[in-house]
């Protein structure tokens, strides 16, 4: 991985996102990540995924197809946040 803030791209469920990475989460992840878009996404169309280093996802991440893979060609990392229900 390059020094500095990683190009990150979170993907996961509406519903999810705002009680994974609400308050100072989210806060804190801008601060060791460049997140781009700027906002998780629910889907890869359309998503540019040339400058992606790592996919930060969680419940309600559309599948990573080799489709998906093969327009990251810097993915260096997929973290997945999970916990029990």
């Amino acid at each position: 991985m390059s020094p500095g803030r990683p190009v990150t791209t979170v993907a996961m469920s509406e519903r999810v996102a705002p009680r994974l990475l609400g308050g100072s989460a989210r806060k804190r992840l801008h601060a060791v990540a460049e997140v781009r878009p700027d906002h998780p996404v629910a889907g890869f169309d359309g998503v540019d995924l040339s400058r992606t280093q790592v996919l930060f996802a969680s419940w309600g991440c559309p599948p990573v197809t080799a489709d998906v893979l093969a327009r990251a060609p810097r993915l260096e990392a997929i973290v997945y946040a999970a916990g029990s229900v």
